[in-house]
């Protein structure tokens, strides 16, 4: 009866470890020039505002924070910034500029 529970304990904590491995939010996610990359419990992103008189006037502007489970906040860990969604495939949605947007995941 040990062995069989034992197993069953073994069988479960695989099952377990491979659920949480194939449900990583780890990855980059872009929409247009806008890109976020999460690497474990931290997030930096790029964005790029595009200017009206020409690329060489575009501004590029670089921020990161932290990832706690579903959702992005700022780097002090207070502020929710975004979420993370798995349905119906991998992406954040945040705002950009008052705008609310989605970034879907690279594969």
């Amino acid at each position: 009866m040990k062995k069989i529970l034992t197993i069953l304990s073994i069988i479960a904590l695989t099952t377990t470890i491979s659920f949480s491995q194939s449900e990583s939010n780890n990855g980059i996610y872009t929409s247009g020039d806008n890109r976020i990359t999460i690497n474990g419990s931290s997030w930096s992103s790029i964005v790029v505002i595009v200017s009206d008189f020409g690329s060489q006037y575009n501004e590029t502007l670089r921020d990161n924070g932290i990832v706690n489970g579903d959702n992005l906040y700022d780097d002090s860990g207070y502020v929710k910034i975004g979420s993370i969604s798995s349905y119906p495939s991998k992406s954040i949605t945040t705002t950009l500029g008052g705008n609310r947007i989605t970034l879907l995941r690279k594969d």
